[in-house]
């Protein structure tokens, strides 16, 4: 930049201004990358630690120095991410909700129910079996019972009608109500059968055969009851082999 005619260097423009501004911040968000990178690093061991210790112990008996032993990291560094066990078991239960509905969604895709009652018997034969191989899921989601860990999900049940109604066909029966809201039979049936899972998994620490048929003749009768209170005619009874 030249200096003007009385020998002063000219006020940079706003454009330099700025364009100076935008390499100065792409410098420095470079620096702190590694910082991040990090940070997270250590964030996910400690929600991995987390998540092994429940193959030998329930959540209500680990504690922070537990986790800090695990994850192989100082409790004050756990403290830089989280208030409590109860902070990074929420992390950790929502990693398997995720996971769990991608399983059953598989699941379920490969079964290619025909009707709302083989939708049920689908969703809970591949919560059977992803529940009773994943021990850390089960334990997490079940043997702790996301009634009681409420910090989990607000509305958890939401997540199940939403597999349900994903795959609910227009052929099938329709009911005259806003889909996942707290009128959708879906998100009923799903309560019903979380409860009795939950009970099994407390019980027995598996879901059982008899909890699994269980689960699906009380969601087959729920949504056979509701659809006969709103007048529609239901095509399928529930006789041996349907429920």
């Amino acid at each position: 930049m030249k200096p003007g005619s009385d020998g002063a260097r000219p006020r940079p423009t706003r454009t330099a201004l700025r364009g100076a501004a935008v390499t100065a911040g792409a410098a420095a968000a470079t620096r702190r990358q590694p910082l991040r990178m990090a940070s997270r690093d250590k964030y996910e061991r400690i929600v991995e630690a987390a998540a092994r210790l429940l193959d030998d112990y329930k959540v209500a008996d680990i504690s922070i120095n537990q986790i800090a032993v695990a994850a192989d990291i100082s409790r004050t560094t756990i403290y830089n991410f989280f208030s409590c066990t109860d902070e990074i078991y929420a992390v950790v239960a929502k990693k398997y909700m995720a996971e769990a509905a991608d399983a059953l969604r598989q699941g379920i895709e490969k079964l290619a129910p025909k009707d709302p009652y083989s939708l049920i018997d689908a969703m809970m034969d591949c919560a059977t079996d992803y529940y009773n191989r994943v021990a850390s899921a089960r334990k997490t989601l079940l043997s702790t019972g996301l009634f009681e860990l409420a910090l989990i999900e607000k509305d958890h049940d939401i997540i199940s009608a939403k597999l349900y109604r994903s795959f609910h066909r227009d052929d099938w029966p329709a009911w005259p109500v806003e889909p996942l809201s707290e009128q959708d039979p879906y998100r009923t049936v799903e309560l019903i059968q979380l409860a009795i899972l939950t009970a099994s998994v407390q019980r027995h620490e598996k879901i059982t055969p008899f909890a699994t048929e269980q689960a699906k003749l009380a969601g087959k009768h729920y949504l056979e009851g509701y659809l006969q209170s709103i007048g529609i005619p239901t095509s399928i009874a529930l006789a041996p082999g349907n429920g």
